[in-house]
């Protein structure tokens, strides 16, 4: 007897079904891949921020805990910059404003050779671990023009994804009233920034070193400057990555609308300015409060 030929394969319905599943399915595991790929970026992040910090402490015990921060172009001009301690060469766009003081080569950046432990560093020098693989686009343009939209990367713009903590050596209310006092250096001087910053890493490294974040994400530092909150780089919403004094990194949720919150902070909180009248801190900031890790419970 024959056998009749039967034609295997789908329907229309059945192939719609299968086109529908994988769709699902794409559709649920696809935020499941991308926050994996995130979380990788993130420890990346936080592995550089710990070497770079390690760099840091090197330098502080050669150079006995000076801050890096003063910076004088060719002209002469003086300058304070949160990108000057380490990383790649600046982009030409800095070569410009303020005579050029903010503009950098790798060799000009004194942190480098402690970073990448090495005897000498050349200009087209690329030191990795001063890059976060999640950083997109930098904000330190807009100190230049407001209206800034170019999403050139921090990395590529100022050659490093993490910003010096400025804020921690000051920012003094106007009027001055008790700055300078009698017999001490004007603290907008040189020798005030630097007085401050050595002062700065020695209270903060026998006080409070594991809470104070001596490097942090770029949106951090802007963030700060308009007291305002910042998507991070890795796309939370205040949520960013820092390096701290003792060397640990951590990436969470910060409050910059402030300057200290539970288990970090960016300033000395023996600088703040108390109610007494009778009593003023030596240095002191705009807008802190004493009370950096708030009891929790009833």
């Amino acid at each position: 007897m024959r056998k009749r030929n039967v034609k295997s394969g789908f329907t229309l319905i059945e192939l719609l079904v299968v086109v529908a599943i994988i769709a699902v399915l794409i559709s649920i595991l696809l935020p499941s891949l991308s926050e994996a790929r995130e979380q990788a970026k993130i420890a990346k992040c936080l592995a550089n921020l710990k070497m770079t910090m390690t760099g840091c402490h090197i330098y502080f015990n050669e150079f006995n805990d000076v801050f890096p921060f003063i910076v004088v172009a060719k002209s002469g001009t003086q300058g304070i910059c949160t990108w000057s301690y380490a990383g790649k060469s600046t982009s030409d766009f800095w070569k410009t404003p303020a005579s050029g003081v903010f503009y950098f080569t790798a060799r000009d950046k004194v942190m480098n050779k402690y970073i990448l432990n090495t005897t000498s560093v050349e200009d087209n020098a690329t030191p990795e671990t001063l890059k976060c693989p999640s950083d997109k686009q930098g904000n330190q343009r807009k100190y230049e023009n407001p209206n800034n939209t170019d999403p050139v990367s921090c990395w590529d713009d100022v050659g490093v994804s993490y910003q010096y903590n400025l804020y921690g050596i000051g920012i003094p209310q106007t009027p001055m009233e008790t700055l300078p006092r009698s017999g001490e250096p004007n603290p907008w001087k040189s020798d005030g920034w630097a007085r401050r910053g050595r002062a700065m890493v020695q209270e903060s490294q026998a006080a409070f070193s594991g809470r104070y974040m001596m490097l942090f994400e770029d949106a951090v530092d802007w963030a700060f400057n308009d007291t305002t909150q910042e998507m991070g780089y890795h796309r939370k919403f205040s949520k960013h990555a820092a390096g701290y004094l003792d060397s640990h990194a951590e990436y969470k949720y910060l409050d910059t609308r402030g300057w200290c919150g539970p288990g970090w902070t960016s300033i000395n909180p023996n600088w703040v300015k108390i109610g007494n009248p009778g009593w003023v801190a030596q240095w002191y900031y705009k807008n802190a409060v004493m009370n950096c890790d708030p009891p929790t419970g009833p």
